[in-house]
């Protein structure tokens, strides 16, 4: 099913935060479908394989920078993955 929004994280060496945001979306109870793409500009290895693991969540998407790119590329990235009808821009540290 095509996802109604799609929520965009980026994040940089906040993985922790990226988390605890992740698994409260995937609590809410919402009446549509939505995705997460989180987009790492931490070029950081242990920053990365923790955000990794958010991809057990079936609507989540994790997309890992060589280096940091910025915040308007990096969140144009996450864009151009985006399915959903709604882009939803979220910064990390919103639980």
């Amino acid at each position: 099913m095509k996802p109604k929004a799609s929520i965009i994280i980026l994040d940089f060496k906040k993985s922790k935060r990226v988390c605890q945001n992740v698994q409260s979306l995937e609590v809410q109870k919402v009446n549509f479908p939505f995705e997460v793409i989180i987009v790492d500009n931490s070029c950081d290895p242990e920053n990365a394989k923790k955000l990794k693991e958010l991809e057990k969540y079936k609507n989540v998407q994790v997309r890992i920078n060589p280096k940091n790119v910025g915040y308007i590329r990096g969140n144009n990235q996450g864009a151009r993955f985006a399915k959903g009808e709604y882009l939803i821009i979220s910064n990390p540290d919103i639980i």
